[in-house]
């Protein structure tokens, strides 16, 4: 399953249960259209950490990275890549 995917499943699931996944639009602004808020914003920040085991604490993002389902994969794909290390 894609990461969309799995995020238009998690999002309708907690922030609304009456619409279908596949109606959920990636490029809608969650943040302006209040289906996500300050609060939601933290517990996807949980969900990812528990689903991708990413830990977005430390890393740097903003609200920006939550405002569309795009914004969320592409901040998640961006954390799954491995840090060039010096040689």
């Amino acid at each position: 399953m894609s990461t969309i995917r799995e995020l238009q499943e998690h999002i309708t699931e907690t922030y609304l249960p009456d619409v279908d996944p596949s109606e959920l639009d990636r490029e809608l602004d969650l943040l302006d259209s209040g289906v996500v808020d300050s609060l939601g914003v933290l517990r996807l920040i949980a969900w990812i950490d528990k689903r991708y085991g990413l830990a977005l604490g430390n890393a740097d993002v903003t609200l920006d990275d939550f405002r569309t389902i795009s914004a969320i994969s592409d901040l998640i794909d961006r954390e799954r890549r491995p840090v060039a290390r010096p040689m």
